[in-house]
């Protein structure tokens, strides 16, 4: 079962971003503050409507869909609207959750969302040109990809044990720290490719170029 967040970042290519969600099957939907219009742009109705809505006028979306639950949260608060939706979404147990809306606008509330991933691991950001999620080890991940770029980002001091097979770089058993970028940019050189790493957290991101 799959789970769609529209969170309320700017959207850079919507129809790209369209051809993707269009291959894939998705069983709930949420709606987060501005994110409903991401939402609409889209063709999607969501299931449920989250947070402080002082980004869109809900009262209009709330007479297009008379029958969606709306969760209106005060705009005097100890969490962003995405940490709420988050939260929420998490609770229902689905076994896929993809965020669309993540990235674009602001910069305090993209890093806050990528953060959000050490809390919310079972969530992946999406867009059109990048995927992002959060691994800890001991882990395991084929991936089958044939275009765009590999990175990956430790988020605690270490990464212990990495060992990449079917990349243009392969790594064996190495580790990663924080703050180094030896883990930016790998490529792709088979159609399935494995990331293994023994310990610690890092962010796996697959991007293209624009």
């Amino acid at each position: 079962m799959r789970a769609l967040l529209a969170l309320n970042g700017k959207i850079e290519d919507m129809e790209a971003l369209r051809a993707i969600l269009e291959t894939l099957e998705i069983h709930f939907v949420v709606g987060v503050d501005g994110g409903i219009k991401h939402l609409q742009a889209l063709g999607y109705v969501p299931n449920v409507m989250i947070g402080d809505f002082d980004s869109v006028e809900l009262e209009g979306y709330a007479e297009v869909w008379p029958d969606v639950e709306i969760m209106r949260f005060n705009k005097e608060k100890d969490m962003t609207d995405a940490e709420l939706a988050f939260s929420y979404i998490q609770d229902k147990r689905f076994n896929d959750i993809i965020a669309i809306g993540a990235f674009g606008g602001r910069l305090d509330h993209l890093l806050g969302n990528v953060f959000l991933l050490e809390h919310y691991p079972n969530i992946m950001l999406l867009d059109a040109y990048n995927r992002v999620k959060l691994l800890e080890g001991p882990a395991e991940k084929t991936l089958f990809q044939r275009k765009g770029f590999l990175s990956l980002i430790p988020i605690t001091e270490r990464v212990e044990g990495v060992t990449l097979k079917g990349f243009k770089y392969p790594l064996d058993d190495v580790v990663i720290k924080r703050g180094s970028t030896w883990g930016i940019s790998n490529e792709f050189s088979a159609e399935e490719a494995t990331i293994r790493f023994d310990k610690g957290k890092m962010l796996v991101i697959i991007a293209e170029d624009y």
